[in-house]
């Protein structure tokens, strides 16, 4: 992985918290969250892929209910310089497990 790769995972994480980015990314919040945030606590390398851990959250949309998850990780996939799969876990451990990394 290079530097490159990790901007431009910053990248998509910045333009995920500001309700635009990868559709694909979105679909799930954009119809139930509004006033979304994501703040990444560590980005890193492993088994060849970019793990992402962070913190997001939101108010739901009609309910007004303040979401906040902790410690998320996504691990990232690349071909070609772009993000080609995402993966959602439920924590670091389980995407290092995943990656071969734990």
């Amino acid at each position: 992985m290079s530097e490159a790769d990790l901007e431009v995972v910053r990248r998509a994480a910045a333009a995920w918290a500001e309700g635009g980015g990868d559709a694909r990314l979105d679909a799930r919040f954009e119809e139930d969250l509004e006033d979304r945030w994501m703040a990444i606590e560590d980005l890193f390398e492993a088994g060849g892929r970019v793990v992402m851990v962070f913190n997001w959250g939101g108010r739901g949309r009609g309910s007004g209910i303040e979401v906040e998850e902790r410690g998320e990780a996504w691990v990232f996939r690349f071909a070609g310089g772009k993000i080609v799969q995402v993966d959602e876990y439920a924590n670091e451990q389980e995407a290092l497990d995943a990656v071969g990394g734990g």
